[in-house]
């Protein structure tokens, strides 16, 4: 079993442009609704953006010989890039249209076709400030650089640009459980070259990190259900006060293949995405949000639920950039 099958990357593709039945590939995890989460659309409509880098915690089988498959700790860099069109359509569901707080669910069917809204070309954006660390193999280049893919969604990988493409995906390259990859308040930054429908942007030295957050409910075992709320308990471990003004993310893809399917999350799949504010310690994921996201197919065989913590980004740019900690786990999953 690959690292590939194992813990699948952060961006969203589709192959098949063209076609009427297009195949849906292992890379779609994030891109269909962190920039629903993160973004809001300005009054003028112009295009807006999301940059994000995430360190997300997770486990990978091991084959430990006699001791059989054992979970061991890694952790991963998860950067999305997602430059959204101003008539991207609006979510299945909404719980706070316009808003950066609430839920918004999405039911996707390659067989329709009903995908995620393919980004607008802003260049080049590369992704520097986080903290240099071995992977479980190799050294990697301190910077990120991501690019729109042929198939029309960006997709980053370690390292320059080639005329072959991004390099190394940073989502399935693990590195130790112990690393140390986006520290708190460290200054991540994200910059553009620009491109036909975005213009070049750099955040400078404004995206500060946060802090880490500690799940305190087992992501492994909570109820998604389409018929009751789902409410996800945190803690922010290294701070006094609690997790306070920071934005927490609750993501929910629901899968019709398992997670080692390297066609995950398989042509039929659903997708939920819930912000809310640090302080209170928890975040609920609304039982509309899930319902939307699953429409009727009852052929469902996993999830994979992350939990992320983010400052939260400034409110009216085209650009939302921001960078922090997170969990993410794989699990069974069926519709009842």
């Amino acid at each position: 079993m690959t690292m590939r099958m194992i813990f699948l990357g952060a961006v969203l593709s589709v192959v098949g442009c063209g076609t009427s039945n297009p195949p849906v590939t292992a890379d779609m995890a994030m891109a269909a609704t962190v920039d629903m989460a993160m973004a809001v659309t300005p009054a003028d409509m112009t295009p807006t953006g999301t940059a994000v880098l995430f360190e997300v915690r997770t486990t990978v089988p091991f084959n430990a010989g006699d001791a059989g498959v054992v979970m061991v700790p890694v952790k991963v860099l998860a950067p999305v890039v997602s430059l959204t069109a101003a008539n991207a359509p609006a979510p299945d569901y909404d719980s706070n249209p316009g808003m950066l707080l609430g839920c918004k669910g999405n039911h996707y069917d390659a067989t329709k076709p009903k995908l995620p809204t393919m980004d607008v070309n802003g260049g080049t954006v590369k992704i520097t400030g986080f903290e240099k660390a071995t992977t479980l193999s190799q050294s990697m280049p301190e910077e990120i650089n991501c690019q729109i893919g042929s198939v029309g969604y960006y997709k980053c990988g370690f390292g320059p640009t080639t005329d072959a493409g991004v390099g190394p995906d940073p989502g399935v390259t693990p590195y130790p459980g112990t690393a140390d990859l986006v520290k708190a308040d460290q200054k991540v930054r994200f910059q553009s070259t620009g491109g036909a429908g975005f213009a070049a942007f750099d955040t400078a030295m404004a995206v500060a990190a946060a802090d880490k957050v500690n799940v305190t409910d087992d992501l492994s075992k909570i109820t998604l259900s389409p018929t009751q709320d789902t409410t996800i308990a945190f803690t922010c471990p290294n701070e006094t006060s609690g997790c306070g003004l920071t934005g927490i993310v609750a993501r929910v893809v629901f899968a019709t293949v398992t997670p080692d399917d390297q066609t995950f999350p398989g042509a039929v799949f659903g997708d939920v995405t819930c912000v809310g504010v640090g302080a209170s310690g928890t975040i609920k994921i609304n039982k509309e949000a899930i319902a939307a996201a699953l429409g009727t197919d009852k052929t469902y065989k996993s999830a994979r639920v992350f939990l992320l913590r983010a400052k939260l980004p400034a409110q009216g740019q085209k650009v939302n950039a921001a960078a922090g900690n997170g969990q993410l786990v794989n699990r069974a999953f069926s519709v009842q």
